[in-house]
């Protein structure tokens, strides 16, 4: 455990002295995450002028540092511990450069690249007795999100609709069972991590004059706030 002095409304002074007090909870089986990680590339050029680049990669994470929620009776929130959970994040990028016109006075530039990736959860021995068990599900992306299926708007009303997933009558998320169990009612999966992202742009110059740019794209959900 963290020992330290600490002085506020909890703890007051005695004697003029600091009480000491254990602000960190001790573990002393916590250890190194393990990451492995595999990748192969490949880069090519053409006519000296177009050049490529490719890359492909596989990274595992395993027994991942986390602070690891506690129950608040131990007085504390959490502590540092390690998941038994097997991550993967992979992924494949792309780049590419062509010089598509070079003269004396005209010199004319492009470029672009691409990024697509992965991240599922691979295994988690002892997750249904965990404090994860309702959030994480093996085989899925980590940052899934579980949501009602919208039926549309009610045109009487004017308020969006959502399906009675189980037909008990009523519509209800219930955070304490695992998504589309018991009486919880969200059956649709959103996977929020950003599934590719990229760019590409141009460079023109005549003479001392040029003119550069870039633009950049990327596919994944936000929250629409405005409707939350």
């Amino acid at each position: 455990a963290q020992w330290g002095n600490f002085s506020g409304d909890y703890h007051s002074d005695y004697d003029g002295l600091k009480p000491n007090v254990v602000k960190l909870a001790a573990n002393p089986s916590f250890h190194w995450q393990l990451n492995k990680k595999a990748e192969i590339g490949l880069e090519w050029e053409l006519f000296n002028r177009f050049s490529f680049s490719a890359d492909v990669y596989d990274n595992r994470c395993n027994n991942q540092l986390v602070g690891y929620p506690l129950a608040s009776f131990t007085g504390f929130t959490s502590i540092t511990a390690n998941l038994p959970a097997n991550v993967k994040n992979s992924g494949f990028d792309f780049a590419v450069n062509a010089q598509l016109l070079q003269t004396k006075n005209v010199r004319w530039f492009f470029n672009l690249n691409l990024n697509l990736q992965d991240n599922k959860l691979i295994s988690y021995p002892g997750l249904e007795n965990s404090p994860y068990k309702n959030v994480y599900k093996v085989g899925d992306p980590l940052n899934n999100v579980y949501v009602l299926k919208s039926l549309g708007i009610d045109p009487q009303t004017g308020l969006r609709m959502y399906e009675d997933a189980n037909k008990d009558g009523k519509i209800y998320v219930n955070s304490e069972v695992l998504a589309g169990t018991a009486d919880d009612d969200r059956i649709v999966t959103l996977d929020m991590n950003t599934r590719f992202n990229g760019g590409f742009g141009t460079s023109f110059s005549f003479k001392r004059w040029s003119v550069n740019t870039q633009f950049a794209f990327s596919r994944k959900y936000m929250w629409n706030n405005m409707l939350t």
